[in-house]
C-alpha cells in the first residue's frame, strides 16, 4: 500500500513472485527427483494418528490425559456437579 493507502498492484505481484520462487526453489529438488509423496508424508504424518505426529503432539497428548481421565472419572465430577446445582435451587 502506498502512504495514502492505495493499493499498488505492482509491489503486490512483485512479493507474490518473490515468495513463489523462494517456494519453487525449495520444492524443485524433491519434485525432479519424484519425491514429493515422501516429502508431504513426512510432513504430515496422518497415517500413523494425530497422537503421533511431529507437530503439536504436546497438544495432543494433554488433550488426550484430559479425556482419559474424564472418562474414568468424568461420572463422578458430573454427579457431584449436579448435586450442587439441585441444592442451588433448592434453597
Amino acid at each position: 500500500m502506498s502512504p495514502a493507502g492505495k493499493i499498488l498492484p505492482v509491489r503486490f505481484l512483485t512479493l507474490a513472485n518473490a515468495v513463489i520462487l523462494v517456494f519453487l526453489l525449495s520444492i524443485g529438488p524433491f519434485a525432479l527427483m519424484g519425491q514429493l509423496p515422501q516429502l508431504f508424508s513426512r510432513l504430515f504424518p496422518f497415517t500413523r494418528g494425530l497422537n503421533h505426529a511431529y507437530w503439536a503432539p504436546n497438544a495432543w497428548a494433554l488433550v488426550t490425559t484430559l479425556d482419559r481421565i474424564l472418562l474414568k472419572r468424568g461420572h463422578f465430577l458430573f454427579l457431584y456437579s449436579i448435586g450442587h446445582i439441585s441444592e442451588y435451587f433448592e434453597s
